[in-house]
């Protein structure tokens, strides 16, 4: 499981690697085209904070889908997890693009996606439980609150983030105020 999930880890590294080579090759290119200038920051800071709440939205999909899958042992349940899992990447690469200009963030990304990782590893680990025909184990594993205390972590994580959003809102707002 480590073995695995340092593999999609690597994978996901990979793949913003890469979209970032081809974001330069296409501003290089003259195919995008970026404005340098004052910008309103309060679309960013709002884009920002959807982001980051959809993590959380889409962690707890991920988990209503374990969870019935793990009660019902009927693969529909999880369908939910299925889709959750295969968004929530994408969620925090567009926090991080979001965010890119920020230090505070570029440290707390990283945070965010080993709170993701955990979390997913315990979902993975009951769900194979279920398909390994032992149910009762895996009902065993979600009453030892690994899984809870994963995902008060991540909210965690998400919280700091967001209040450090919140926190740049009013500044900008307070600067802007005392500027006109």
């Amino acid at each position: 499981r480590e073995y695995y999930a340092g593999i999609t880890r690597e994978s996901e590294r990979l793949t913003r690697l890469i979209d970032n080579v081809l974001d330069f090759s296409r501003i290089e290119g003259g195919g995008q085209r970026y404005e340098i200038g004052p910008h309103p920051v309060e679309p960013l800071i709002h884009d920002v904070l959807v982001a980051l709440e959809s993590v959380i939205s889409l962690a707890k999909d991920a988990e209503t889908g374990q969870r019935g899958y793990v009660i019902t042992e009927e693969k529909s349940y999880l369908e939910p997890y299925t889709t959750a899992t295969a968004a929530i990447g994408k969620q925090i690469d567009l926090a991080e693009k979001l965010t890119a200009d920020n230090d505070f963030h570029r440290t707390e990304i990283s945070k965010l996606r080993e709170r993701w990782d955990d979390k997913r590893a315990e979902l993975e680990a009951t769900i194979a439980k279920v398909n390994d025909d032992d149910a009762v184990g895996a009902r065993e594993q979600v009453k030892t609150d690994r899984g809870k205390e994963a995902m008060d972590a991540l909210r965690s994580q998400v919280d700091v983030m967001m209040e450090h959003e919140n926190q740049l809102r009013r500044e900008r707002i307070d600067h802007a105020r005392a500027t006109y």
